[in-house]
């Protein structure tokens, strides 16, 4: 009995492996990838259903048409709208730029200041500017996927609504008040001094437009944002020091390198939990570059072996020198995160537009007035002013050391385009999207790193070609074309039934 038992069991094992790695039919598979495509399900009356259904289109090539609805103009006054503004392109629009959003968990920016005194940043800066720049190469001719990490502009998004062109004293209402009126400029203060000839001077600054998703537009096509400055508040005690840093800060413009240069992305990741620069100790951007390797290179840390970590171990510690530094396991860690996080050292978190009304926290760039350090730093309370020097240090999925010199946020950015990671990992964020299934992408040679399973091992090789073919063709629309035609992708059930 127990021997038919286990035979029944084989028998329906082996049966349910077949049926899972059978094909569907076109219909069923126009179905799938349209759901994935439009986060919709697909009307019965839908014009290509009856193409499918009759063979004159393949279900891949129904779907391509449909997500290429979404294309974005990509010169000319509506750069960056809608090519054909339908409900159908909207729908792909945002789906995309949902799950584009969804690689980035820091996207709260009141929970990311040091300061809840401070919360008009919000209306400042979108919160979901860094899927943007996904959204924009994927539905853009001609912009390659290394500009996420290359561009030098921010973006903003385009919606139904706009934005409100009049200009109100606001002065009077709470901040709540000014929520439920869903007001887009507001007056604000940029000096806390009465006498101040600063004081009470209209913001005018263009918000955050309201509605439904229309594009994604390249914020330097936007003078009335791009050129728009506040004053800072001044000065930062620290360490019994006073530096004074009053400038006018320019509230959009960039700092390089896509995403990661842009301000709302360093305001939702840099963590400091008060206002003072970096030390080059334990006062550093490090979350910024944690958030960096995660987001972008799917790689959460240690992203090193300790046997590459060994070395930065300080073995004769000063009385300043940070306790992360006296052992190989938190160096495996901040190995990576210290030398990336140094290419921001000039930046930190500034209180502005002071009144009655409050203000924001935004970002100052403290000026280059000294020389570069020598060696590592415990506690340098210039290290702020000095060049912002660092280093691209990870071991990448396939076991290679990736160790660059960088100078800058923008050096940051192309090395980081020059990495296998990035294109990989896209892949990744991808093929689970449209799989379900989830790629391993740790280093298999570290020997921290347990073993994986056949299957994944598959899957894993799968994503590694779709991010190497991405490197070399930098369209994300070739990426979605390789997943959706793909064997794996037509399956019945896409993940192998354990045998």
């Amino acid at each position: 009995m127990l021997l038919k038992s286990l035979f029944i069991i084989a028998v329906s094992l082996v049966f349910a492996a077949e049926i899972s790695q059978s094909p569907v039919s076109e219909l069923a598979l126009f179905n799938r990838c349209y759901a994935h495509i439009t986060q919709n399900a697909l009307p019965i009356n839908h014009p290509l259903r009856a193409d499918v259904v009759a063979g004159k289109i393949t279900a891949v090539n129904a779907c391509m048409s449909i997500f290429d609805s979404a294309k974005l103009n990509t010169s000319g006054g509506n750069e960056g709208k809608l090519i054909n503004d339908t409900a159908e392109s909207r729908a792909v629009l945002l789906g995309f730029n949902d799950f584009h959003r969804s690689w980035f968990p820091n996207d709260d920016l009141n929970t990311s200041m040091p300061d809840e005194v401070f919360p008009r940043g919000a209306f400042i800066h979108d919160e979901t500017e860094a899927a943007l720049h996904l959204t924009r190469a994927l539905f853009s001719d001609g912009v390659p996927y290394s500009s996420v990490v290359t561009g030098d502009s921010g973006m903003e998004a385009l919606r139904s609504n706009g934005f409100s062109q009049k200009d109100r004293d606001l002065a009077s209402y709470s901040y709540d008040q000014l929520v439920a009126m869903s007001k887009f400029r507001l007056l604000m203060w940029s000096s806390s001094d009465p006498s101040s000839p600063r004081t009470r001077i209209p913001m005018n600054a263009e918000l955050l437009q309201t509605g439904e998703l229309l594009g994604a537009r390249r914020l330097k096509l936007n003078p009335n944002k791009q050129n728009f400055t506040v004053h800072s508040s001044g000065n930062i005690v620290m360490n019994d020091k006073n530096y004074p840093n009053p400038q006018d800060i320019p509230l959009h413009q960039s700092f390089g390198a896509g995403i990661i240069g842009t301000r709302s992305y360093l305001l939702l990741n840099i963590g400091r939990p008060n206002i003072h620069p970096s030390n080059g100790g334990v006062r550093m951007n490090r979350r910024w570059s944690k958030s960096v390797m995660s987001d972008l290179l799917c790689r959460d840390l240690p992203a090193l072996r300790q046997s590459d970590a060994a070395p930065f171990v300080n073995r004769n510690p000063a009385a300043n020198t940070p306790p992360f530094r006296n052992a190989t396991s938190c160096m495996s860690c901040h190995s990576t995160m210290d030398p990336m996080a140094a290419v921001t050292r000039n930046i930190s978190f500034m209180e502005t537009m002071y009144g009655n009304f409050g203000g924001s926290m935004e970002l100052t760039n403290w000026p280059v007035t000294m020389g570069a350090e020598t060696g590592l730093v415990d506690d340098d309370v210039q290290f702020f002013h000095r060049p912002p020097n660092g280093k691209l240090f990870f071991r990448s999925y396939d076991g290679t050391l990736v160790d660059n010199a960088l100078s800058s946020i923008p050096a940051l950015g192309q090395a980081i385009s020059q990495t296998k990671d990035l294109y990989v990992c896209a892949a990744a964020q991808y093929f689970q999207y449209f799989t379900g299934i989830t790629a391993n992408l740790r280093d298999l040679g570290d020997p921290a790193t347990p073993p994986i399973s056949s299957a994944d091992l598959k899957y894993r090789n799968i994503v590694i070609q779709l991010g190497i073919n991405l490197k070399s063709n930098q369209s994300l629309r070739s990426l979605v074309q390789g997943i959706i035609s793909s064997d794996l992708y037509r399956r019945s059930a896409m993940r192998d039934v354990a045998p």
